[in-house]
């Protein structure tokens, strides 16, 4: 079996993916750059796509890492940007993304397996498209609203309570984040671009690891904490997020279907469990695992690597009954509990 990593250079994720795959199969896996500056030179004909000397028409499987779709249109200048030098570095780089996207796209023609197929980010840049569309197939999806008008928001909150409602950028990758009266005065206006709003589910919030419509793990997300005394500012507890791994099989078939429905090969379904069914936030068909904790990280490389070359992935073992696992570093955290302090001082 013939695998490609295609991916920036030096990519964390996909170096360790390729050790795995290599220490499964010696010799299976090739790391392919992607091109930057006619450097690897890549090329399209009739016989197929070739990165520089390689017709990559002739793997079996293709692992695509760092290709986030961009919708092709010039937004408006930014500020004293000169407007000349900024419209050609964006049509280059649109020109760069539509490259590459003819390329994946005659790859899998040729019969090459994507992990995911260029459909898949297309289809998952545009949020509200995407879950309203999960919603059509009878998926449970909560209240949403994408908008950028302040008399359709304020009516929003008020029918699913203010104290219940997320939002996120409408476009791209990004955390869902309560939305509080700061936020709301500061995002929603005519002259910004909308954003989408969601009904908090009560409920546990999961996020589903996929591979090949089968689940590799289930974990259960933990809020962070930050306790201080507000005299003293002693930080007397402070975690950031924490995972739990968790038994998922109810679930199974429901998300089997999801990822049928949206071509989805390799990704993670996040969603908050209520009364036995996840009500679908996100959808993400390129998980980053870096900042995972060390153990999950590794379990699901295992598993990818094992999947990709059509074994059973390695059996979950003790690790579901392990305790809550936290990020390595509470660096972050710290440092954003101080900014917080600095601007209440500031504006008391």
């Amino acid at each position: 079996m013939k695998i490609g990593i295609f991916c920036e250079p030096y990519n964390r994720q996909a170096i360790e993916l390729r050790q795995c795959i290599n220490t499964l199969a010696p010799g299976s896996c090739e790391h392919f750059v992607f091109p930057s500056q006619g450097s690897p030179a890549v090329a399209i004909d009739e016989t197929g796509v070739y990165w520089d000397d390689t017709n990559v028409t002739q793997l079996d499987i293709a692992y695509i890492h760092g290709f986030s779709y961009t919708y092709p249109v010039i937004p408006a200048p930014l500020g004293s940007v000169d407007w000349s030098v900024w419209q050609v570095d964006h049509v280059l780089e649109q020109q760069w993304f539509s490259f590459l996207l003819s390329a994946f796209k005659e790859m899998e023609r040729h019969g090459v397996k994507l992990l995911n197929p260029p459909r898949v980010y297309v289809k998952n840049y545009t949020k509200t498209d995407l879950l309203e569309d999960l919603r059509q197939a009878g998926f449970p999806v909560p209240k949403l609203l994408c908008t950028n008008d302040m008399d359709t928001t304020q009516s929003f909150i008020q029918e699913v309570d203010a104290d219940k409602v997320v939002w996120r950028p409408a476009t791209g990758r990004a955390a869902w984040q309560l939305f509080r009266d700061r936020q709301r005065e500061y995002l929603v206006s005519p002259d910004r671009p909308p954003i989408l709003l969601a009904e908090i589910i009560d409920g546990p919030l999961i996020r589903s690891y996929l591979i090949d419509q089968q689940p590799l793990l289930c974990l259960k997300r933990y809020s962070p904490i930050c306790i201080a005394d507000p005299e003293t500012r002693v930080i007397s507890a402070e975690t950031l997020e924490r995972f739990q791994a968790i038994e998922c099989a109810g679930l199974y078939a429901e998300l089997q279907r999801l990822a049928s429905h949206l071509f989805l090969r390799w990704g993670h379904v996040s969603f908050v469990l209520r009364e036995g069914r996840p009500w679908i936030y996100d959808v993400d068909p390129d998980p980053e695992l870096g900042w995972l904790p060390e153990l999950f990280r590794k379990t699901l490389m295992e598993g990818l690597a094992s999947r990709v070359l059509g074994m059973d992935a390695p059996a979950l073992g003790n690790l579901l009954t392990e305790p809550p696992q936290e990020r390595s570093t509470l660096f972050l955290r710290r440092m954003l509990y101080s900014l917080f302090e600095f601007e209440q001082r500031k504006y008391s």
